[in-house]
């Protein structure tokens, strides 16, 4: 239940972001613990708002029209990932987010 509201109150503060508030953000490389068709570090995120608003910033960017079907949170050897199950007509993927350095800050 705490995952999903956090989820929710991510999702309604960054749609009151300005344009261009996730300017310090990047994406670098990581091995995610389960099957993943990508899987990436997020890098420069200060807490879970601007951390999570980067997650979907990387799939409007990335996967256009694809929708979100679940998000999973995932605790392996002391690492926090998210999980994001997508789909866009009968393809389906998981998209794999380290957020282990933003986790659990607001």
């Amino acid at each position: 239940m705490g995952g999903i509201i956090r989820v929710i109150i991510a999702v309604a503060l960054v749609c009151s972001l300005p344009v261009g508030a996730q300017a310090g953000i990047r994406f670098g490389p990581v091995t995610c613990p389960v099957p993943a068709n990508a899987a990436f570090k997020i890098l420069g995120a200060q807490g879970e708002l601007d951390g999570v608003a980067s997650e979907y910033a990387w799939l409007r960017k990335n996967r256009p029209g694809w929708r979100r079907d679940r998000q999973a949170l995932l605790q392996r050897d002391g690492r926090y990932y998210d999980v994001l199950d997508i789909s866009k007509g009968s393809a389906k993927q998981a998209i794999c987010f380290d957020i282990s350095d933003f986790f659990g800050k607001m």
